[in-house]
């Protein structure tokens, strides 16, 4: 029990909160768009990373970094479609995703001064579960039109319980998704935001791969440049922060030491 003992109650609360809130985004945004999309339009998290790492934890980021974080913030704007008649509204449900996460990795850099691997991937898996179920209770009353968006429709859809094929991957879900935390945090809490965010882009092609196993999806040529965009520019940023390997490794001696 000793590894979930801390004092910063509150800031795993808002940490869990805004995880919380990133991944209700992200669901209901692929509730209406393409995987590939909804990946793709989240992996901008690692560009907002990148300038709140510098405004609350004054890290330093070049010249070129900044250019590859306008040519991101470009290939968003052109996965957006601003040139169609309405841009659909579960965009900026996977925006809103990205900006949340960008904030919680941020806070989980903090944390890590701190907090150890197994309380940072705990607290939010409890407080998930307090979450859903209050919001379950919360909306399950609550009646919408057929006519509503779909993403809506999905967030009120009348609880079922799961089948046992179901219940069997939801589980296996929660243990991936538990281990995923973990190996997570402590990237984020022994190395720079701005450094291990680019490794995640790993799931944008992967998106691409399954969205056309699975449901056939064939993504627009618009897609694709605002794909290469969002990703070119992660990558770059990633590549202009080499010198910051060394400050990682020594790190996890730092760490060590204290244990």
């Amino acid at each position: 029990m000793n590894l979930l003992r801390t004092k910063h109650y509150v800031e795993h609360i808002i940490r869990s909160l805004l995880m919380f809130g990133a991944y209700i985004s992200f669901y209901l945004s692929l509730a209406v768009l393409p995987l590939s999309e909804t990946v793709s339009l989240f992996f901008s998290a690692p560009i907002l990373i990148t300038i709140l790492s510098v405004i609350f934890l004054g890290e330093k980021v070049e010249f070129g970094s900044w250019i590859a974080v306008l040519v991101g913030f470009f290939g968003v704007i052109i996965m957006l479609k601003p040139s169609s008649k309405m841009i659909e509204p579960a965009a900026f449900l996977a925006l809103l995703a990205a900006f949340l996460y960008a904030i919680v990795a941020i806070i989980t850099r903090r944390l890590g001064k701190t907090e150890n691997g197994v309380s940072l991937a705990f607290y939010p898996t409890v407080m998930y579960i307090i979450f859903s179920t209050i919001l379950s209770i919360s909306l399950n009353n609550i009646a919408i039109t057929q006519e509503s968006h779909s993403s809506w429709a999905f967030l009120f859809r009348e609880w079922q319980f799961p089948s046992q094929g179901d219940l069997f991957l939801l589980i296996i879900i929660g243990l991936i998704s538990a281990a995923g935390f973990y190996f997570l945090s402590q990237a984020y809490r022994l190395g720079q935001p701005s450094t291990i965010a680019p490794f995640e882009y790993i799931a944008v092609p992967l998106s691409v791969v399954w969205g056309y196993i699975f449901w056939k999806d064939i993504l627009e040529p618009q897609s694709v440049i605002g794909i290469v965009l969002i990703v070119g520019s992660g990558l770059y940023i990633f590549g202009s922060k080499k010198i910051l390997t060394n400050k990682y490794v020594l790190s996890i001696f730092k760490i060590k030491n204290r244990r």
